[in-house]
């Protein structure tokens, strides 16, 4: 039995979050910058343990390797990352980057609003750091916000639907 989920479970309710390698190790990388946006699916905080396991086993399962000098990555593989946020349960295939500058790049480049800092166990605001024009950061993650919270909605109108 792989207890990895569970493992993630756990760190999600407990801690906030959580980035697991595929094989449910947790990374103990005590440097890098967590970036996801690759393959991102939101659940509620409610959702069933079997709807969390499965979630999590099929982010598992979309991870990739590289070898180890790679894209700037720390980690030679992409983990599944999860976390809390205003009532639900983002799980994403995540990237652990060395430098800072091409993990908010990155960051900015798949919509997502924050990367997460390993070394100071704290989320970084990508809009938040310098940029050639923040409005048009600001405005961008504001869009991207407001089509996401679309996207959960239709979701769990979706799930709804398909437990009536």
């Amino acid at each position: 039995m792989n207890y990895a989920p569970f493992e993630a479970i756990r760190l999600t309710f407990t801690t906030g979050g959580s980035t697991l390698a595929k094989n449910g190790q947790r990374i103990n990388q005590r440097h890098g910058y967590v970036v996801g946006g690759f393959s991102e699916t939101v659940l509620p905080v409610s959702c069933s343990i079997d709807e969390f396991l499965n979630t999590w086993e099929l982010k598992r399962d979309e991870c990739k390797e590289y070898s180890i000098d790679s894209r700037n990555l720390v980690y030679q593989t992409e983990c599944v990352g999860t976390w809390i946020h205003d009532g639900k349960i983002y799980f994403d295939v995540v990237r652990i980057y060395d430098d800072k500058e091409i993990a908010i790049n990155t960051a900015r480049k798949n919509n997502e609003m924050a990367i997460y800092d390993l070394k100071f166990k704290k989320s970084i605001d990508v809009c938040d750091e310098q940029s050639d024009d923040d409005d048009a950061c600001y405005d961008r993650m504001i869009s991207f916000a407001e089509e996401r919270e679309q996207e959960i909605q239709r979701q769990l109108m979706d799930r709804e639907l398909n437990e009536e």
